[in-house]
């Protein structure tokens, strides 16, 4: 059932994609697909989880950083409800590190630089710290049971490194597969790449999983510094 589920999806992100290939820019073609997929998500999400879009920060960012520190803006953020954020609009917030669950970056094309930056934001994403602290005045272990009851968390005085959240491209149309290899490991350091992966030119067909694509890189002998850090 699930997965006849997921197959009539796919026809339905198919079929909006060529929809919005009828936009007379460029810019507009990308927001029925972001649109979608913030709806698909939201309506097979727990409801714990929402999704935005904006940047990802945590304990040492700063505010109005200077062009060489800019943070990276993302298309789509799977974020847990029950903690806070800062909202700078009515689309645009920034979301703490710790409750990032996995990015989305949409892309109507897919290009080498897209995918280096997409990749350089991973690396941005990944490297942020993740913790937690005893609130002022409560004793060294304390135990916060969240509304739901669903789970309780025990958090210690000391720092803990929290989980790094997944990281996903999503393209809608790209050079064939067997076409990649040459262009994409000039990258330096910077290489996502998997022949497990079937795409024809035109079709919407995969969502790069950076952890995955990773293992499977390392598996054939190319070498990915500080992408896995």
């Amino acid at each position: 059932m699930l997965v006849a589920h997921l197959n009539a999806i796919e026809y339905v992100l198919l079929a909006q994609s060529k929809a919005a290939q009828n936009a007379g820019h460029p810019n507009l073609r990308g927001g029925p697909r972001e649109w979608f997929i913030h709806e698909f998500l939201e309506s097979h999400l727990p409801s714990i989880l929402e999704i935005g879009q904006g940047e990802i920060i945590d304990e040492n960012s700063i505010p109005e950083p200077s062009k060489k520190e800019y943070r990276a803006q993302v298309d789509l953020i799977i974020y847990r409800r029950d903690l806070p954020k800062i909202n700078y609009s009515r689309n645009n917030a920034a979301y703490f590190a710790e409750g990032v669950k996995a990015t989305i970056e949409s892309k109507s094309v897919l290009t080498k630089d897209d995918l280096k930056q997409a990749c350089e934001a991973s690396i941005y994403h990944k490297s942020l710290i993740r913790s937690f602290k005893s609130p002022a005045g409560s004793s060294p272990d304390y135990i916060h049971e969240r509304r739901n009851k669903m789970e309780v968390d025990i958090y210690k005085a000391k720092k803990v490194s929290g989980p790094k959240s997944r990281i996903f491209v999503l393209m809608d149309k790209g050079k064939d597969i067997n076409s990649l290899p040459d262009e994409i490991t000039s990258i330096t350091g910077t290489l996502i790449y998997t022949k497990s992966i079937n795409m024809q030119p035109g079709e919407i067909r995969i969502a790069l999983n950076v952890d995955e694509a990773i293992k499977n890189i390392q598996e054939r002998g190319y070498y990915i510094p500080n992408l896995t850090n």
